[in-house]
This record gives C-alpha cells, structure tokens and sequence, in this order.
C-alpha cells in the first residue's frame, strides 16, 4: 500500500503541485499568460484555412516498408503565430474501410513562412507496408498546456 501511496504522489499529486506552484508565480504572470493566448487561439481558430496538401495516395498503390515518403501542408494561418500550431501526420491501417486506431504519428516542421502562409513537411520511412489512411490533424502548441486534452481545438485534414 505504501508503495502505491508513493507512486501515486510522484507521478500525479507533485506533478500537479509543480505546475500550480509555476502557474501561481508571479502574481499568477504564467496564468494569465495562458489565459490570454487561449483567447486569442479561441478567437482566430476558425480563420486557419487548409490552402494546399500533399499526401500519400494509398488507394491507387499500397505502401512498401521501407518507403520514403513526404508530406506537405500549406495553412493560410490569419492571426495566428506559426508557433503556437502543431501539425501532425496520422497514419492507421485500414481494416474492413476502417481505422481502429492510429498507427503512427508524426509532426510536421515548419519549413517557411510567406505572409500568412505556413509550408509544414515532413519526411517519413515507412515501419509496415500495406494500406493506410492517413491525413493531417492541426491543434494549438503551447508550453504551458499540460497536455493537447487540455485546450480541444483540432482541424483534421
């Protein structure tokens, strides 16, 4: 018992005291810092426009293991910092027309910027071979989110 005692406040109850303690400094500075972007994130979300994309076609051929493949977005991001977005590449098996769950993820780096325009890529080796459904999926990047569940704004393209 004393042991799950122990794990449970090293992996849970200091966590959270850590990041209470960090958000409370400064007069809550931090906190208020967080709150601020979320507002801004909440009001020009809607305006992240999915200009161009460029992915894999598994429909017209399976993928081979081993494979390099590239994929590339361009966002038309408005107001919104490059930086305070993360694009990642998701990729599952299909089975029955069906995706159970993702099988790999992988983020995108931000290659350049022309105006608002965004240009994310990333180049992949494939682990398995077969027929995968695959897209992008957008949500906001911050250093004080403590996870992606904690601010739920998401564009799947």
């Amino acid at each position: 018992m004393k042991r799950q005692l122990d794990d449970y406040h090293k992996q849970y109850y200091y966590k959270l005291h850590e990041r209470s303690e960090l958000l409370k400094a400064d007069n809550y500075s931090s906190m208020k810092k967080l709150a601020s972007w979320k507002l801004r994130m909440l009001r020009n979300w809607d305006s992240i426009e999915v200009v161009e994309m460029s992915l894999p076609n598994t429909n017209i051929s399976a993928l081979k293991m081993g494979e390099l493949i590239s994929a590339k977005v361009v966002l038309n991001l408005g107001d919104i910092n490059p930086d305070d977005v993360m694009v990642e590449f998701v990729a599952g098996q299909r089975i029955n027309d069906q995706m159970p769950e993702p099988m790999a993820i992988h983020e995108l780096s931000l290659e350049k910027m022309d105006g608002n325009l965004a240009l994310y890529s990333v180049d992949i080796t494939t682990s398995r071979s077969g027929v995968f459904d695959v897209a992008f999926r957008i949500t906001p990047k911050h250093p004080l989110l403590p996870h992606r569940q904690d601010f739920n704004l998401v564009i799947g393209a």
